[in-house]
């Protein structure tokens, strides 16, 4: 595969490359794209409204989900399969066969890529809007499902924050795709906003802790324990909360769920549910 070619397989951002991605392939993918940023613009918004940033959420200052919230969180799961499937359906077809024979690069090869990419764009977004939209149907804010998310595959099965789309190639290796410098799904970007993300929750529940002044010796174990996560979090962008190690009553609340949640993980998909997650990340994009 040329340099060109896998260049553009590395990339994959809202915004400008929408444009560019789409205006290089069918005329037809710019209403489809847009309709579907529009509704998932609309979505983000009203679930921002009724449950705050996901910088704002806090968790129970104990850390242990009521049965009900995982209940939420698992017909959020349970109502993307079919989009899950699909999306995956889609990530299998790409990239085109016909440009990962060999390393002829031509301007034909470039071509198909972005064609692949601008078709790839619709069913990422409807993916993100479907999201959203059974969020609202669950009552549940993107904070408290993705501190769940995380807690569940990172923390508890020990998925990693950066798992993506792969390509295999015919020798067996893989290569992660979508993965350029600056790509709006590529590790860096995706541990980046796992990190903020953890760092300000993780904050937010110590703070809660604090001000309930609890002066148990359980409490006050607790309080260390999360003040050390706090700062290991400060210190290390790659750090996971608990990985691996999962607090008791943490863990023995997600145990009756472990086959629906483990049957439910896609590494590949991984990338979007941790996409851009600020409303000014969205606001625009389907203008």
């Amino acid at each position: 595969m040329g340099k060109t070619v896998k260049w553009i397989l590395g990339i994959c951002a809202f915004g400008g490359l929408i444009i560019v991605i789409v205006l290089f392939t069918l005329f037809w993918q710019v209403k489809d794209t847009i309709f579907e940023l529009r509704n998932l613009q609309d979505a983000r918004e009203e679930l921002i409204a009724l449950h705050g940033e996901v910088v704002d959420f806090v968790p129970p200052p104990s850390g242990v989900m009521a049965a009900k919230r995982l209940d939420a969180f698992l017909a959020v799961r349970d109502a993307l399969a079919e989009n899950r499937a699909s999306l995956l359906a889609e990530l299998d077809d790409f990239p085109p066969e016909e440009v990962t024979d060999g390393e002829v690069e031509s301007f034909g090869a470039v071509m198909k890529v972005l064609e692949g990419l601008g078709e790839l764009l619709v069913p990422i977004i409807r993916f993100l809007h479907e999201r959203d939209r059974a969020l609202l149907d669950s009552g549940m804010g993107l904070g408290e499902y993705l501190y769940i998310y995380s807690l569940a595959y990172f923390s508890w099965l020990e998925h990693s924050p950066g798992d993506g789309p792969v390509y295999v190639d015919e020798s067996g290796r893989r290569e992660r795709i979508l993965d350029g410098e600056d790509s709006t799904f590529g590790r860096e970007e995706v541990w980046q906003r796992y990190h903020e993300a953890m760092l300000a929750i993780i904050g937010n529940q110590l703070a809660e802790q604090l001000r309930e002044d609890a002066a148990s010796a359980e409490s006050m174990a607790w309080r260390e324990i999360l003040r050390g996560e706090y700062l290991r979090l400060k210190r290390d962008a790659r750090h996971v909360p608990w990985r691996g190690e999962l607090p008791p009553a943490i863990a023995a609340s997600l145990e009756p769920y472990r086959e629906r949640l483990a049957g439910s993980w896609s590494a590949a998909l991984n990338c979007f549910e941790l996409s851009p997650m600020r409303e000014e990340d969205w606001r625009g994009q389907g203008d």
